[in-house]
């Protein structure tokens, strides 16, 4: 069946109506596959997913080539072990790992926050487990396990600072620890701007979450803090072309938790009210938060 050409994998991605595919890239990736990858799909884009973890060990001239060259982008950090002494003003003067990686984080976010581009922050992976593994497969293998619940303090510093000088790009927070659900929601009504709805989200379920109760409890995190009209739905987040179907997953499991609710008489049983939540959640929210349209 695979051979199929209707099972290959632009096949798949055409018959699940993919508007937008992006990767997970290096900072310093060549993007020109993606704009080739886009001509070749014909009916959806292939854009670049940066990673900002892969700066910390550029030179100079890397550095300087970082900000040249791309016009979209939705950046993708992992630099979640190093949110303490975050600064966003560029005024520090970075002399080990820890202070270099938030220096960069801050960077980075200034940049993106002038291109117009997303940042996302994933939080909470203890990806150093077994060396042996590391050692014979690389850092990607899959053997990480969920690390310690974030440090809000010091996430609410870095997006403050941020956000005090102008330099705070439209955010997505995700967490690997179920333990920050209801802060993570909660934090993302502490930064309000004119104009803009949303500007910090709380992420979908990640990794480890991505299962019925984790997406439940995501719903349930956001329902109860936040605004559930508002959520930018599923990720696939994947290195496997079938596991798109994370977001069929993803609706079944939404419609059966609003279900629930109008069931126990939580919200009223007005089908084109919840359709229109369910398709905006499911698509519309995070075609315009992302890409304004």
């Amino acid at each position: 069946m695979l051979a199929d050409d209707s099972r290959s994998t632009l096949g798949i991605m055409r018959k699940w109506n993919v508007d937008v595919l992006c990767t997970s890239d290096d900072l310093l990736s060549d993007v020109g596959v993606h704009r080739k990858a886009t001509e070749k799909a014909g009916t959806f884009r292939v854009l670049p997913s940066l990673r900002g973890d892969s700066i910390l060990s550029f030179g100079k001239e890397a550095n300087r080539r970082l900000v040249a060259g791309l016009s979209e982008t939705v950046p993708a950090d992992g630099l979640d072990s190093y949110l303490a002494g975050i600064s966003a003003d560029g005024n520090i003067a970075p002399d080990d790992k820890v202070y270099l990686s938030s220096y960069m984080l801050g960077f980075l976010a200034g940049e993106y926050a002038h291109r117009g581009w997303v940042m996302q922050l994933h939080i909470g992976a203890e990806r150093h487990t077994s060396s042996r593994l590391r050692s014979l497969a690389g850092p990607a293998g899959g053997y990480a396990t969920i690390g310690q619940s974030c440090d809000i303090r010091s996430l609410v510093d870095f997006i403050d600072g941020c956000d005090s000088v102008g330099r705070l790009p439209k955010t997505i927070i995700y967490t690997l620890n179920p333990a920050d659900n209801a802060a993570f929601a909660t934090l993302t009504g502490s930064f309000s701007e004119d104009g803009v709805w949303g500007k910090i989200q709380s992420g979908p379920a990640w990794w480890y979450n991505d299962h019925k109760d984790g997406i439940e409890n995501c719903l349930k995190a956001v329902s109860s803090y936040g605004l559930l009209w508002r959520n930018l739905g599923m990720t696939t987040d994947s290195r496997s072309i079938l596991s798109f179907s994370r977001h069929e997953y993803f609706r079944r499991i939404l419609c059966g938790y609003i279900g629930g609710l109008v069931e126990a008489g939580e919200l009223p049983p007005d089908i084109q009210m919840l359709g229109k939540m369910v398709q905006d959640i499911s698509y519309n929210n995070a075609k315009e938060w992302i890409f304004g349209h």
